[in-house]
C-alpha cells in the first residue's frame, strides 16, 4: 500500500551535538569527557555534521530505504 504511493518512512537519529543549546551542558566539569567516552568517533558533532545524512535521505538514491533509521551518532549505538 505505502509503496504504491511512494511513501517513505525514514528517520535520522543523531548523537550528542554541540549547539548553542548544549554548549553550557557540555561546559560543566567532566561532562565533555563523559560524552566523549561514550562516542568512539570522538568529540560531539556539530550541526554541519548532520547535513550529509539528511541529504542522503532526501535524495532519490535512498528511495528503497523505506522504514530505515540512520544512526549518525559517531558509533555510540555500538558501545
Amino acid at each position: 500500500m505505502g509503496a504504491d504511493r511512494r511513501l517513505r518512512r525514514r528517520r535520522r537519529r543523531r548523537g550528542e551535538t554541540e549547539t548553542g543549546l548544549t554548549r553550557a551542558h557540555l561546559a560543566r566539569p567532566g561532562m565533555r569527557d563523559a560524552v566523549q567516552a561514550l562516542v568512539p568517533a570522538g568529540p560531539p558533532d556539530t550541526p554541519a555534521g548532520h547535513v550529509g545524512p539528511a541529504l542522503f535521505f532526501s535524495a532519490g538514491e535512498s528511495a528503497f530505504g523505506t522504514g530505515q533509521v540512520l544512526h549518525a551518532d559517531g558509533g555510540r549505538t555500538l558501545v
